[in-house]
């Protein structure tokens, strides 16, 4: 409900602030609402998880559900089927809650404002790879949780998330330069492959300046992207949640 309020209040704020911007008013109120959508919505699923796991421990929830004939893998499966359906809902609200103060922004715009049969399509992309980037950091989360305390899998996955953010340009930028060793450049790379690559579900870019399209294969391969490395992170998890002490 507080991620929802706040998501609101934002959406007034980024009116206002693009009132006061130098350029399209209804362009910079869009970047706005998504780039702070974005960043809210995987703070919250960083808190949902790890203050998951640390309630049940403290309030030894955990231990009741273990006495009756429940396995671990099966209580991880559970959360993480609650954790995605949490998820799916909240992103949905703050589309709907979003879309309308964008929907509210054009109306009320003395500039050009760009067709709203586009800005909803590409929207509802935007909804869609968001939910993705945040179903992968609710996985990097959970498999933080698997290893460490639940206070320090929120802070890994915090910084996993900023560093995962800006993944594309520190390569791009690493890769391009002269002045940077090809050692360096190495481990640049593989931090960039190794790393869940936050930056790649971060559209507000396209969704903005709609000259740029949406690429299906661009979609379908950062979904691919997603499930597969949250496949991955989920099986090394359930693994080492079925062996760790509680």
């Amino acid at each position: 409900m507080g991620v929802v309020i706040v998501s609101v209040v934002f959406c007034v704020l980024s009116y206002y602030l693009s009132n006061i911007s130098a350029g399209n008013n209804v362009k910079i109120a869009m970047d706005f609402i998504l780039s702070f959508q974005f960043f809210i919505t995987a703070v919250f699923s960083i808190l949902m998880v790890s203050g998951s796991f640390h309630k049940d421990l403290n309030d030894k929830v955990i231990y009741l559900l273990y006495s009756k004939p429940i396995t671990k893998v099966e209580y991880l499966t559970g959360k993480v089927v609650g954790f995605f359906s949490v998820l799916a809902f909240l992103s949905f609200i703050l589309f709907l809650i979003n879309t309308s103060a964008i929907l509210i922004i054009n109306k009320i715009s003395s500039l050009y404002v760009p067709h709203i049969v586009l800005t909803e399509r590409t929207f509802i992309f935007s909804l869609l790879l968001t939910f993705m980037g945040l179903l992968l950091i609710s996985v990097t989360t959970l498999f933080s949780v698997s290893f460490s305390s639940s206070t320090l899998a929120m802070l890994v996955s915090f910084l996993v998330f900023i560093i995962g953010l800006e993944l594309s340009p520190v390569k791009e930028l690493v890769t391009a330069s002269k002045l940077v060793s090809e050692v360096n450049k190495i481990i640049v790379k593989v931090v960039y492959y190794v790393f869940p690559n936050f930056s790649l579900f971060d559209v507000k870019t396209i969704v903005v300046y709609h000259f740029l399209k949406f690429s299906p294969f661009f979609v379908s391969g950062v979904i691919a992207y997603s499930v597969i490395y949250s496949i991955f992170l989920i099986l090394i998890s359930l693994l080492v949640f079925e062996r760790k002490e509680l």
